[in-house]
Order: structure tokens, then C-alpha cells, then sequence
């Protein structure tokens, strides 16, 4: 991998976390955690929950058996998340998109060899795709602090919430090269 698409990827990440904790409830979040088979990037974690996230990039599809393959890593890095995410910047072929897309009806056989056990979690997990275009996410950022001011009665222009956004990108990827905590009284204070 490149040095650019090495950080093309953090930046992702990074991207992600904030852009994800808008609409979770959560008490901490933690970016690049450390954990024992090292293959979480995020953690949201509250009052006896936890949700688990690894974020893919790619300009090539993703397979389905990679996605699984991320899926059951996660799950063998935290058996007892309630939710195991899989976040994927880019794309898959159609067959790929109705298979997770319809996760929740899959059976047993629907599974390829070695998988069938993901069968049994299947209501906790949840495979999310993106588009692997920086400006895409970075306006979908500006909107997520942009809902989040109009909930607390905050007024601000557009380049004032862009830089806003991209300053809590900033604060999490600081966070990622320690696996420090913050919770989200600090990243709502830090909106």
C-alpha cells in the first residue's frame, strides 16, 4: 500500500468515526483501540454495550468473502459486542450488496465454508458501504454538524461548520495514535 492511500484510509477512519457518532447513542468512543488481535478501529461504548467497527477502503470491489472474513475478525476480537460493523469505502458487485443488504433473511446454507457461524450473529452485524470520495463524506460530515446545531438552537454559516468538521476529524485521528478515549460530553464540547 501507498503512503497516500495509507492515510487516504486513516483519514477515512477518522471520517467515519465522527460521521457515525452523530446518530449513535453512546458514553465513549475509542479509534484504533488497543485489542488483542488488533482488527477493531472503532469502539462505541456505553452503560454495558459495546459496538465494534473495522472501515475498509478500496477502489476494487469487495468480495463477499472478505466482508465475512472482517466480520468474523471482529467478532474473534470481541465476542460480546452487541454490534459487529463493517464500514466499506468503496464498492461491490450487485450479488455482493443483496447478499448483506438481505443479512437478516440469510439461513445457515447461505453461508460459505467456514462462515456459517457469523448465522448465529447476523442480527448484530451490519455492513455498511460509502463512496470512496473524500468531498462525499466530508459534506456528509458538515450535515451531521449541521443537525446536530440546529438540535442545540446553534446558529453558524457553511465554511464555519465545514472547519468545524473537519477539526473533530482532526481530534480523532490525534486520538487514534494513543487508542485514547473520549467520551461524548468531550466530542459534543469539542462541536
Amino acid at each position: 500500500m501507498s503512503g497516500q492511500n495509507a492515510i487516504k484510509g486513516y483519514l477515512f477512519q477518522s471520517m467515519i468515526a465522527v460521521l457515525n457518532s452523530f446518530d449513535k447513542d453512546w458514553d465513549e468512543i475509542c479509534v484504533e483501540p488497543n485489542t488483542e488481535l488488533d482488527k477493531i478501529d472503532i469502539v462505541w461504548s456505553g452503560n454495558q454495550f459495546s459496538e465494534v467497527c473495522q472501515v475498509k477502503s478500496s477502489i476494487n470491489n469487495f468480495s463477499k468473502n472478505d466482508i465475512l472474513k472482517w466480520i468474523e475478525y471482529l467478532r474473534l476480537d470481541n465476542p460480546n459486542a452487541n454490534k459487529y460493523i463493517v464500514c466499506l469505502i468503496g464498492s461491490s458487485d450487485n450479488a455482493t450488496k443483496q447478499f448483506f443488504n438481505a443479512f437478516d433473511s440469510k439461513t445457515v446454507n447461505d453461508f460459505p465454508s467456514g462462515y456459517s457461524n457469523l448465522e448465529l450473529i447476523k442480527d448484530k452485524i451490519d455492513v455498511i458501504f460509502e463512496p470512496n470520495n473524500i468531498a462525499t463524506l466530508e459534506n456528509a460530515l458538515i450535515s451531521g454538524v449541521d443537525k446536530f446545531f440546529y438540535s442545540h438552537n446553534i446558529l453558524a454559516d457553511h465554511p464555519t461548520k465545514k472547519l468545524i468538521a473537519n477539526g473533530m476529524v482532526n481530534q480523532i485521528i490525534k486520538l487514534s495514535t494513543s487508542g485514547t478515549k473520549m467520551s461524548k460530553d468531550d466530542f459534543e464540547k469539542h462541536l
